[in-house]
């Protein structure tokens, strides 16, 4: 929960919206040490099948670009 909140305060301070279905990847993604983006995908929609694929690719070129991941 901790990297969560880090990584949430740090996507803020660089002008992020951070979004329910983009809360949940950031989540996610903070969770997992190892993962693909197609099995993050599948993970996030076990929980919300209304994220899209898109949703989670752009998410996690925002964390890439911010260099969370």
């Amino acid at each position: 929960m901790k990297r969560f909140i880090e990584v949430e305060q740090l996507l803020r301070a660089k002008g992020v919206r951070l979004t329910d279905q983009r809360q949940l990847v950031v989540r996610r993604a903070v969770a997992s040490l190892h993962f693909t983006a197609e099995a993050l995908v599948k993970d996030v929609q076990t929980i919300d099948p209304t994220v899209a694929r898109g949703t989670v690719y752009r998410t996690l070129g925002l964390l890439a670009s911010s260099g969370v991941v």
